[in-house]
């Protein structure tokens, strides 16, 4: 049995515009799938979810050839039945996602649908990694999509500079409304202030790209002085093994590995937190740091990906482009020993993130996103 992909349809309280999202099955796995999840009830439009085929390491060539054309095949019967609007893909920049992803931007082209692509993963220097056939493809195909939507201006620019002439929207991702049903900034600010114990939270995928490594050597700093710290490793990853190894054989006994976090757990892990860091070393848009920010945590992290487009640097915690762990060190302990600073901080980021990450938001720019590629001529 090789049927992999599924549909599910999303709001549908209109039927002036239908969309058909080709996008991974929700899952611990990545933001992608976290994002539909958690928009897929909040849609004004008629709204349909295609689970496509995913290029999962782990499976021989033959399962994965298969799953694929599975989900080539079950995409097509939906566009056959049903009289969509606008076929939305979504992909990161990597060979193997953008030339699957081509399929279904070839398949929505052949039933003459407006195409939106949403170019998730970012890779800044897809153009030189990948060779000059799949980069052929990609600008062949993609940018001949109606519109295509980045997390950053800077990837806006890239784009344009690689010879893209159509629109290009700037977006971000989000932070789910549910999340924060019932938060109190303020009660948390008066807790927190009751203990002397820092805690410091990395939630993310364990990979060394996301700066894991760079995050546990901070600590490890950090704790050489200050003993009332402690760490929250909060995420499943390629590196966790690895990262667990690394802690033990520096005996930080102060380090704790949550692993992947979801609902309660979620919440719990940024409600006890006072300092969230993030030293990753490329991004398109990092759902996690935006709800830190919503949960009112002063942030550390690197100037990558959409992240740049609005962070106030002093005002919503700090951004070095250093990987240095002393220069983390250095810029958490800067919070810790300036509380009146980290809790201006706090109801800075709490506001800004409601008023600009909640999914309630995001949804309604996605589907203006829709409605003017629809509209254009």
């Amino acid at each position: 049995m090789f049927c992999y992909n599924h549909i599910e349809r999303g709001g549908g309280k209109t039927k002036q515009l239908r969309v058909i999202i080709a996008t991974p099955p929700p899952g611990p796995s990545g933001g992608i799938q976290y994002y539909y999840d958690v928009i897929r009830r909040r849609f004004n439009v008629e709204v349909d979810y295609a689970y496509r085929g995913s290029l999962q390491s782990e499976s021989s060539m033959l399962c994965t050839v298969l799953r694929l054309l599975d989900g080539y095949a079950a995409f097509t019967k939906l566009l056959l039945r049903n009289n969509y609007d606008i076929v939305h893909i979504n992909t990161s920049l990597g060979h193997k996602g953008v030339l699957r992803d081509s399929v279904y931007i070839l398949i929505g082209k052949l039933f003459l649908k407006k195409i939106v692509v949403f170019v998730r993963g970012w890779d800044p220097d897809f153009n030189t990694n990948v060779s000059p056939i799949i980069f052929s493809i990609f600008k062949r195909l993609y940018f001949g999509a109606d519109c295509l939507i980045v997390l950053g201006h800077k990837i806006k620019e890239t784009m344009e500079g690689w010879g893209c002439k159509h629109r290009i929207f700037v977006e971000t991702t989000i932070v789910d409304d549910g999340l924060l049903r019932g938060f109190d900034i303020e009660a948390k600010l008066v807790s927190l202030s009751k203990y002397h114990c820092t805690n410091i939270l990395f939630l993310a995928r364990v990979e060394k790209d996301k700066g894991i490594y760079e995050a546990i050597d901070a600590f490890e700093l950090l704790s050489l002085t200050n003993k009332n710290i402690k760490l929250n490793i909060a995420g499943n990853g390629s590196e966790l093994v690895n990262a667990k190894l690394y802690a033990e054989t520096k005996k930080l006994t102060r380090i704790f590995f949550l692993g992947y976090v979801r609902e309660q757990d979620k919440i719990d892990a940024f409600k006890t937190a006072d300092i969230y860091i993030l030293p990753s070393y490329h991004e398109g848009m990092p759902n996690s740091l935006l709800e830190a920010m919503a949960f009112g945590l002063p942030v550390i992290t690197r100037p990558v990906g959409g992240i740049v487009d609005f962070f106030e640097n002093g005002k919503m915690g700090f951004m070095t482009e250093s990987r240095s762990p002393e220069v983390f060190a250095n810029l958490i302990e800067k919070l810790i020993s300036d509380t009146e600073l980290r809790n201006k901080m706090a109801l800075y980021n709490f506001q800004f993130a409601r008023k600009r990450f909640l999914a309630s938001e995001v949804v309604k720019r996605l589907e203006k996103i829709y409605q003017d590629t629809l509209d254009a001529r």
